[in-house]
């Protein structure tokens, strides 16, 4: 199995870029040969400052995300303040390594998360006011299509959750029994969530996470945290859907990996292109795009995009990790392996990111 590592390096002009990959030293060429992530292409040359060693992908995200969170100050502290490691057995767990610590060789697929800072970058305040004001103008004259968004029905019965394909926090898996309820066809649109704005029942996306003005209001909503997802569900008539509920509407009652069968396709989501790499690249985009795009990736119920486009908060916590909330579905841009139903990963709930939005559920 590939052991996953956490870097973070300096770049030309001071700032912090914070990655994961299986082999450290051929991606910080990457990013010094400009082929790397986009943030470093203009910054270059990097140098490496940190890496740490993880058990598994979703180890890793979780505490790059945890690392990117942090005020540069504590980022600072964080790599002067953590001590150099032991030498690793081959069954060694999570360690932390400075720049001395030797990069691994092996390269696999990587499961990067995209960056959002850049996405309003260039855009003037007053061309965000007026971007928010025309949005506010547009959910008036859709609330009400906003808070009776179209639903897929979910029987009650039986369902298989988890998988044997992935990490430990899949397993085992078993049988769940729920009722019947049921969940939003598509991700929760830009233009859905700026009526809940209007309503003065959510909360603005914070200017560094908010998408671009003028990007189409079918795209799904980005850069929302757990409680903005809350807030908005309950604003629609509905609430998240739980994690067992996420996975039955992706998968439904047969075990299927995928939505749509057991096999992996680049025609059936939005996933697998990260800055041109991927088993997707030059197939899907790279980046979010309108929902529902994808016709022929929906699952048994029909729902569509729950594998790809965005990861999607859902209302549980991390068994592992409590402080944290569960995403699902995976994301264009920030894997490559294939977006299986039953691939799990959290955040903290207060996390934003680029590549990162919800759907509601409800009762039956």
């Amino acid at each position: 199995m590939a052991r996953w590592f956490v870097y973070v390096v300096r770049c030309r002009d001071g700032s912090l870029y914070t990655g994961i990959s299986t082999d450290v030293a051929a991606r910080v060429a990457r990013h010094n040969a400009g082929t790397g992530a986009r943030y470093t292409r203009a910054r270059r040359p990097v140098s490496l400052l940190y890496v740490e060693r993880k058990r598994s992908q979703s180890t890793a995200l979780r505490r790059e995300a945890f690392i990117k969170s942090l005020p540069r100050d504590q980022k600072l502290k964080l790599l002067k303040t953590i001590p150099a490691a032991p030498k690793a057995k081959a069954d060694d767990s999570d360690q932390a390594r400075p720049t001395a610590a030797r990069a691994p060789t092996k390269r696999a697929s990587r499961k990067p998360v995209a960056r959002t800072t850049a996405l309003a970058a260039g855009v003037s305040a007053a061309g965000i006011v007026l971007g928010l004001l025309f949005l506010g103008q547009q959910a008036r004259g859709q609330s009400a299509r906003a808070t009776r968004p179209e639903r897929v029905a979910v029987p009650a019965g039986k369902f298989v959750q988890g998988g044997a394909q992935g990490d430990d926090d899949e397993r085992p898996v078993r049988d769940r029994v729920l009722k019947a309820f049921v969940i939003d066809k598509t991700e929760v649109t830009r233009i859905a969530f700026a009526a809940c704005v209007a309503a003065h029942r959510c909360k603005a996306v914070p200017k560094p996470h908010q998408q671009p003005v003028g990007a189409a209001g079918d795209l799904p909503i980005t850069g929302v945290s757990w409680f903005d997802a809350r807030d908005y569900c309950q604003f629609a008539g509905g609430r998240l859907p739980s994690e067992a509920e996420w996975e039955k509407a992706a998968r439904g009652s047969d075990g299927r990996t995928f939505p749509w069968g057991g096999e992996s396709s680049c025609d059936r989501a939005n996933w697998g292109n990260y800055d041109g790499e991927g088993p997707c690249a030059g197939k899907n985009p790279g980046f979010p795009v309108a929902v529902g795009r994808y016709e022929a990736g929906a699952s048994p119920y029909g729902a569509l995009d729950m594998a790809g486009n965005v990861w999607e908060w859902v209302a549980d916590r991390y068994d592992e990790e409590p402080g944290r909330r569960v995403v699902r579905g995976g994301s264009c841009c920030s894997y490559f392996v294939p977006p299986r139903a039953a691939n799990r990963n959290a955040w903290a709930p207060t996390y934003r990111d680029g590549d990162l939005g919800f759907r509601c559920a409800a009762d039956r």
